[in-house]
């Protein structure tokens, strides 16, 4: 009877010793390829715009449900339809004016950013300075990106990031928390803790642009048939 132990065969471990050695003789690539992942990886966090889905429930109450809790316990248990209609609720909730009404209480009159070297930060709800201006101007640069550039303690310079033929001439320096007529333009800049020598830039949004844009983005719908949310 042969020898059991002389069917394996000898593994040549030469090869593998070889690509070893090979990859190890090249191992700076390696390392570099590493390195520029991790600094593409912390650019692309760094200076990416960050944009956050939001989503909620919202329980829908018949209009009955108040006025007699033992009918509407007897309606549950025998299976009778409430008079709730979730497509008249849904057409509320998308409808224009509740989104303008929204658009409204979130302040988004105007957008504020800090213009930095790479990409520019918006500053919702952090607003290191503030433009305030009637609704009653007789000319209003609506959607134009304007630089701030804070020169002192209470002086700054305006000017159009992108002028276009017909704009005003906004270019100049100004006081904070002074009110100024430009071209039938009234306004003024609030100062908050802009800091000095800092580059800021500010755009009057069109009120219905933006609403136009919140209604596109807003997903409303029923979680499923027997349900009111």
């Amino acid at each position: 009877m042969e020898n059991k132990s002389s069917s394996f065969k000898k593994i040549d471990t030469s090869v593998y010793e070889r690509w070893f050695h090979r990859v190890l003789s090249h191992w700076h690539l390696f390392a570099i390829c590493i390195l520029l992942a991790l600094s593409g990886s912390y650019l692309f966090l760094r200076y990416t715009a960050t944009v956050y889905t939001l989503s909620a429930s919202v329980l829908v109450k018949d209009a009955t449900q108040n006025i007699n809790p033992f009918e509407n316990q007897r309606s549950d248990f025998y299976g009778i339809q409430r008079n709730v209609n979730l497509s008249n609720e849904i057409k509320v909730f998308t409808s224009k004016r509740l989104i303008e009404e929204t658009v409204k209480t979130l302040d988004w009159k105007v957008s504020y950013f800090v213009d930095g070297n790479i990409k520019q930060t918006e500053l919702y709800g952090f607003n290191e300075f503030r433009l305030e201006f009637p609704d009653s101007n007789n000319f209003i640069p609506y959607e134009k990106l304007i630089n701030l550039k804070v020169e002192g303690d209470n002086t700054f310079g305006l000017g159009f990031r992108e002028k276009s033929r017909g704009d005003i001439d906004l270019n100049g320096t100004y006081k904070f928390n002074e009110y100024y007529t430009v071209s039938g333009f009234v306004f003024r800049i609030v100062q908050n803790h802009a800091a000095s020598g800092k580059n800021y830039i500010f755009k009057i949004n069109n009120m219905d642009n933006v609403i136009n844009e919140f209604k596109s983005k807003l997903r409303v719908a029923q979680v499923d048939k027997t349900s009111s949310i």
